[in-house]
């Protein structure tokens, strides 16, 4: 009895590896798609690291006269401008690294999975 049951669990997988097979074809040009959605923001935060102002000012508390009043306002950097130390813009060549690396990633298993579906 056992074996029965056994054996038609078998039949049912058969039957639906095909629309497996046919649901990951339907899939393959999505995960291309991420793969190109990884590398443009992977190239987005490589030029942001490329081009963002590096801070180079000397590390501590920044002089300050007494005699002189300084307004808070004078002491943000301007509209546009975003200085970040050296370390901060490290962390965007690692986040640009990242993308790059799930881009290929989603490329690679695409490949794969194309490589095995016309096989089959």
């Amino acid at each position: 009895m056992k074996n029965k049951s056994f054996l038609s669990k078998c039949d049912e997988l058969k039957e639906k590896a095909p629309v497996q097979l046919e649901i990951e074809r339907k899939l393959l040009p999505r995960l291309k798609f991420m793969g190109y959605v990884m590398f443009t923001l992977c190239l987005a935060s490589f030029v942001f690291a490329l081009t963002v102002k590096e801070d180079t000012a000397v590390i501590g508390p920044p002089p300050f006269d007494q005699t002189e009043a300084v307004s808070p306002l004078e002491l943000l950097p301007e509209e546009g401008e975003i200085e970040l130390s050296a370390t901060e813009v490290l962390n965007f060549y690692f986040v640009a690294f990242v993308f790059a690396l799930i881009g290929a990633s989603c490329f690679l298993i695409a490949w794969k999975k194309k490589k095995t579906l016309i096989l089959q």
